[in-house]
């Protein structure tokens, strides 16, 4: 995971907080998009414990997150996982 190291940023966003890192930024005008990782990923699977493979990554969008008073979107980029 390549963090920004800024401990500014994660305070003001409280990225602690949510479990996640910040990667990256960029202003898109109207707001500002914050990227972000997991801290901490599990690829167990919930009911048996068994590990699974990683498949892929998918990107969630939390919107309407001010910071600051500034509209800012936060897109988490989240493991996805084969089961058992």
């Amino acid at each position: 995971m390549h963090s920004t190291g800024n401990i500014s940023a994660d305070t003001i966003c409280r990225t602690v907080e949510l479990g996640v890192c910040i990667t990256g930024a960029a202003n898109a005008g109207d707001f500002t998009i914050i990227h972000a990782d997991p801290v901490g990923v599990s690829s167990a699977c919930p009911e048996c414990r068994h590990d699974g493979r990683l498949r892929d990554h998918v990107t969630r969008e939390l919107v309407d997150l001010p910071v600051v008073g500034f509209p800012t979107r936060l897109h988490v980029r989240v493991p996805l996982v084969y089961l058992c």
